[in-house]
């Protein structure tokens, strides 16, 4: 399962004095790179990014593109060639500046161990991105409350309404209920407003 937002980048040489040592570089790390994608490890590798685009443009836009990447990312990978290059050794400086993780690989490591140091890095990703996830889950059920809340307050406030008016209108009645109308008027009258009453009642509790 891959974890949402993370993202390893591979730090090493691509240019080269022939065309063979190109290749030979790409080749490395592209190894690398596999490696990380076969243990579920979402991973940008630059050499194939870019492979076969020299000349498009000059060297500086590769570089200073490829830190812009970098900046993206959450684990710098940094191969033992690294330090053969003055592009590499920029990556490196700026991940440090950045407070980008870095692993390096060492010749005849073992792929397991690779894998465990990249994937140490993934656990807090997840973990903050958990955090993040119950924090917005809290304030949207707060939000929803505080809704609810502000519903049943105005409820309250329209029942308090009705039942301030029943009440002055049932004083009013029981003033003049034997004094207007006859016998059978009088009474449906009553029991009218005793209906309206006890359903006032009824809803303020």
């Amino acid at each position: 399962m891959l974890t949402p937002d993370f993202i390893a980048y591979i730090i090493g040489p691509y240019r080269a004095s022939t065309i063979a040592g190109v290749r030979r570089n790409i080749e490395a790390a592209r190894e690398i790179a596999e490696l990380l994608w076969r243990n579920n490890i979402p991973t940008l590798c630059p050499h194939l990014n870019t492979v076969l685009m020299d000349g498009i443009a000059p060297d500086r836009v590769f570089l200073d593109g490829d830190l812009v990447l970098l900046s993206r990312c959450n684990v710098a990978v940094v191969l033992p060639t690294a330090e053969l290059s003055t592009g590499s050794m920029s990556e490196v400086e700026f991940a440090r500046a950045h407070h980008i993780p870095i692993v390096l690989v060492h010749n005849n490591e073992s792929p397991v161990l690779l894998v465990q140091q990249v994937k140490s890095f993934m656990a807090p990703v997840a973990s903050k991105e958990n955090e993040e996830h119950l924090i917005s889950r809290k304030d949207t059920r707060i939000a929803e409350l505080e809704a609810e809340n502000k519903r049943l307050r105005a409820a309250l406030s329209e029942v308090q309404d009705v039942y301030s008016t029943f009440q002055h209108m049932d004083a009013a009645l029981s003033k003049t209920q034997w004094e207007t109308g006859g016998t059978f008027e009088r009474d449906m009258l009553v029991k009218f407003w005793a209906t309206i009453k006890a359903a006032a009642l009824a809803a303020k509790e």
